[in-house]
């Protein structure tokens, strides 16, 4: 498989998964991703998760890599917070809470850190929805 049909395929989707391409392309040699990340096309984020090197110098990039390694979660307190300028402090690490098991994930990007909530909590969050850089305009 060559890498401008790849990219072309997901430079939609600024982080994808191992299944995502399984999904779109049966028989997907994973060998490829190894290749790409060596040659700096792409970035492993975390486990079956990876991203484009462009993606890492958007402002909010962070913030959906967060929502993409635990699906069922939302950023909450003070990653919240600050990015509704709400405090003037650096938020060093993303704060997200699910209904599923506590976890930190350190990566490129930063830390992830995710509290466990229970799921009758897991309301009162809106999807904010950010400009894909990766897609050509014409």
């Amino acid at each position: 498989m060559n890498f401008e049909l790849f990219r072309n395929t997901f430079e939609k989707h600024l982080i994808f998964s191992t299944y995502d391409v399984k999904t779109h392309f049966s028989g997907f040699d994973s060998k490829r991703l190894v290749e790409w990340q060596k040659k700096g096309y792409i970035i492993k984020l975390v486990s079956k998760w990876y991203y484009f090197p462009l993606f890492t110098n958007q402002n909010n990039s962070h913030l959906l890599a967060a929502n993409s390694i635990y699906s069922q979660s939302y950023i909450s307190l003070q990653t919240a917070l600050s990015y509704y300028s709400l405090i003037p402090e650096f938020i060093f690490s993303i704060t997200s809470l699910t209904s599923m098991t506590n976890a930190v994930f350190d990566t490129k990007l930063g830390r992830f850190t995710y509290n466990h909530i229970k799921p009758a909590l897991m309301f009162g969050y809106k999807l904010v929805e950010f400009e894909n850089p990766l897609i050509r305009k014409n």
